[in-house]
């Protein structure tokens, strides 16, 4: 039966198997399905007619240019203020979508059940890498590819949660752009017959 890491918040996403033989042979899958299939190699090109734009350093702006560009502490603050109803929303379970006074976007580890949830991947993550050297070093042998294999497989999750939001946007962004078309659309199509009205 695999034993468990006692440091480990959640074991059943950290398992250290009986031999060193089985955990190296999973870790390596988890690393080559994670790596993908090789990519062709890029290469840069760059255009023939280079436009080289000059931008001034901060040493050499006036004060009053560094105060209109910079934020300060009182951006910031009322920022916060700006994003707090919306958390509590969140917190409450009251919020119902985007909307033009609302926006969770950015916000999903400010409420508490987020800032719980991230410390724990956090935690996990660490878990994993420091139960993979403690394993190495137990077994005499060093490969850092293992320990970046056991960080990305007890970090999945996340980056599952970080694609479905990905798509989320470009789903949103995509609907906004045929709604901005549609929009177009229609007021060309009644210039059209407005001036067809005229004639």
């Amino acid at each position: 039966m695999p034993a468990t890491s006692m440091r480990s918040p959640h074991p059943q996403l950290l398992q250290v198997h009986d031999t060193p033989m089985e955990c190296e042979t999973i870790l390596r899958s988890v690393m080559k399905k994670a790596s993908g299939p090789q990519k062709p190699r890029r290469h840069i090109r760059f255009n023939e007619t280079v436009t080289v734009r000059a931008i001034i350093h901060i040493d050499d702006m006036p004060d009053e240019e560094i105060e209109a560009i910079w934020f300060h502490k009182q951006d910031f603050q009322e920022m916060k203020a700006a994003f707090i109803p919306t958390v509590r929303m969140i917190s409450r379970g009251e919020y119902m979508g985007d909307n033009e006074h609302h926006c969770a976007r950015g916000l999903e580890y400010r409420h508490k059940a987020g800032a719980q949830k991230r410390k724990l991947n956090k935690l996990n993550a660490l878990c994993a890498v420091l139960d993979e050297q403690e394993r190495q070093r137990t077994e005499g042998f060093c490969d850092d590819r293992l320990i970046a294999a056991a960080f990305i497989h007890s970090n999945r999750h996340s980056r599952h949660d970080a694609i479905l939001m990905g798509m989320r946007d470009a789903e949103e962004v995509l609907r906004e752009e045929a709604d901005t078309n549609q929009c177009q659309m229609d007021m060309e199509y009644e210039e059209e017959e407005g001036t067809r009205g005229t004639e």
